[in-house]
């Protein structure tokens, strides 16, 4: 568990879907006092649609986790304006949409800070998940090896990592000018931000990388059960490690030796074990090796 050192800490979260309960929920991590609002119209938040739900399971998951621990309540922002006041004078920041209603009722109580969610300026502001990941320069290295999304929305993790991270910096903002932070943060600008910031010329001339795949140190195995083996021994003392646990008749320098023969050492070796054969061999043993189960 996180140690709780935002305990004394409340924030209201007017948000849904993904961003913005993730940051809320990276912050309740570190003992915030998080309270939800959803509409109380129909079910709120669009992730806990029956109806989606039954469409992709995984949304009833995420909204669970996302919301775990939370204090929700289903109000109206106009019919229940009264309610939300109390429910809300005494928070020390709102995660709220970059819409005026919302920005109207959080500025009237004078909280620490305010933070604004919107998908980006102008023609952007309507922003999804995909269509910013598109916009940055690293997405090109997924689309080398698949022409799917990528298996989860990155660019919305990212972004509500960020939003998290600029609620902390405003509010220390706060505390140093003892004025509101009113602060909107785009989905565009963090996801080119951070996924650009990956960017290299090397992507170009060399697809595979050292994080891709490209040296038989840092890849993927299988077992004789079909089971998944993750290998990441590129520093020198897992890689021996390694090859003296499988008695494999490599080098050291051969953890970034490219060549076809020196993976499929490799994978004719794991090949002769299944799971907890390999379970039991690295059982106590340093060696960055773990199974996908």
């Amino acid at each position: 568990m996180l140690n709780k050192l935002l305990k004394n800490v409340t924030i209201i979260d007017f948000t849904s879907r993904l961003p913005g309960p993730l940051s809320t929920k990276i912050l309740k991590d570190f003992g915030a006092h998080i309270i939800k609002i959803e509409s109380k119209k129909d079910f709120g938040d669009p992730f806990n649609d029956p109806e989606l739900h039954k469409l992709n399971p995984c949304f009833k998951d995420w909204y669970e986790n996302l919301n775990d621990q939370k204090s929700i309540h289903k109000l109206d922002l106009k019919e229940d304006q009264k309610k939300l006041e109390v429910l809300c004078e005494h928070a020390d920041a709102f995660v709220i949409p970059d819409n005026p209603r919302f920005e109207e009722f959080a500025l009237k109580l004078k909280p620490k800070v305010i933070i604004r969610l919107s998908g980006g300026k102008a023609e952007w502001k309507s922003l999804h998940d995909l269509n910013a990941l598109g916009m940055s320069q690293t997405f090109k290295l997924h689309l080398k090896d698949s022409t799917h999304p990528p298996y989860l929305p990155f660019a919305g993790i990212g972004y509500g990592q960020y939003l998290a991270t600029t609620l902390l910096a405003a509010l220390q903002c706060f505390y140093q000018t003892q004025k509101t932070v009113n602060e909107v943060v785009y989905l565009k600008d963090v996801t080119e931000n951070i996924f650009n910031t990956f960017d290299s010329p090397s992507f170009v001339k060399t697809p595979r990388q050292l994080h891709n795949g490209a040296f038989p140190a840092y890849s993927l195995y299988k077992t004789s059960d079909d089971i998944i083996i993750c290998l990441a021994a590129i520093e020198v003392k897992y890689w021996e490690k390694l090859l003296e646990t499988f008695e494999i008749e490599l080098k050291l320098e051969d953890r970034f030796n490219s060549s076809k023969e020196c993976f499929e050492i490799l994978e004719k070796t794991f090949s002769k074990y299944d799971a907890s054969a390999i379970r039991e061999k690295i059982k106590n043993q340093d060696l960055c090796l773990t199974l996908l189960e």
